[in-house]
């Protein structure tokens, strides 16, 4: 399985993700013609993508997704409520729309696919998990941002992947200390903004087994945060302390908005 991501911060965020010759999107917040460019490293084309999952309707996710169909003629697949708003954008074609509903895994070629309710505010958010095989037992990934908030239900969804991207938004510090309007500060604080960089070590540290291998930090906000901070304070999360089983084995990455991540290629 392989996962890579594109582009992820405030300014458009993109994934691929495949198994053999299935090949798959997770948003389309970028131009075309930087999705073509990392997936050109790959070598995979525009033509050989199978569909493009989307998780919620902002802008910094879907800003080439009219393009996108238009080009392609790809599926879309998304929750009813993302659908209905992404109907109201008159750029994006809704022929090719595709339901799904959370907790309802489906098959698409070689990927097992589950859609993940996530906080946030949009109509209705998804993240994904996918599989080669089986969740418990095959190799999976989840590509996972714009989350409020996390609990028992997300950590269960992630026990058992491999890898994923998850967002690392901001440090609180920073936010707190910033130009931010007080309205705006207290969206991204709470339960439908965005995760900061302690609660992703927190939850990624509290996750049980020890099939994670590789995690992509995204979503980093350019405002509150820095990749270097992101990058220790998860580290330190994961590495430190003794009331929960070290994970030092995991390697870290920060996903960067202007470049695509190295590709993560995990055998089944």
């Amino acid at each position: 399985m392989r996962l890579m991501n594109l582009a992820s911060g405030s300014t458009g965020n993109s994934s691929y993700v495949g198994e053999g010759n299935t090949h798959v999107l997770i948003d389309c917040g970028i131009s075309l013609k930087r999705i073509k460019e990392g997936l050109d490293r790959i070598n995979v084309g525009l033509g050989d993508l199978d569909a493009v999952f989307i998780s919620h309707e902002h802008t910094d996710h879907i800003s080439s997704l009219g393009a996108l169909i238009r080009k392609t003629g790809l599926t879309v697949y998304g929750t009813a409520g993302t659908l209905e708003e992404l109907s109201k954008t008159e750029n994006i074609p809704s022929e090719g729309f595709k339901e799904i509903k959370y907790d309802v895994p489906f098959e698409l070629g070689r990927l097992l696919i589950d859609p993940i309710r996530i906080s946030h505010d949009a109509a209705e958010p998804a993240a994904y998990r996918f599989a080669a095989g089986s969740f418990n037992d095959g190799v999976s990934v989840a590509v996972m941002t714009d989350l409020g908030y996390y609990d028992a239900y997300i950590e269960e969804k992630l026990e058992a992947v491999s890898a994923m991207l998850i967002e690392s938004n901001h440090d609180i510090r920073m936010l707190e200390a910033g130009p931010y309007p007080y309205p705006l500060k207290q969206r991204i604080l709470g339960k439908k903004g965005h995760l900061c960089n302690d609660h992703a070590g927190e939850l990624l540290r509290g996750l049980k087994g020890n099939r994670l291998k590789k995690v992509f930090l995204g979503h980093l906000s350019q405002e509150n945060n820095y990749p270097e901070l992101a990058y220790e304070t998860v580290r330190m999360a994961l590495t430190l302390g003794d009331h929960l089983p070290r994970k030092s084995h995991v390697e870290l990455e920060v996903a960067r908005p202007d470049s695509a991540s190295s590709l993560l290629e995990i055998e089944a």
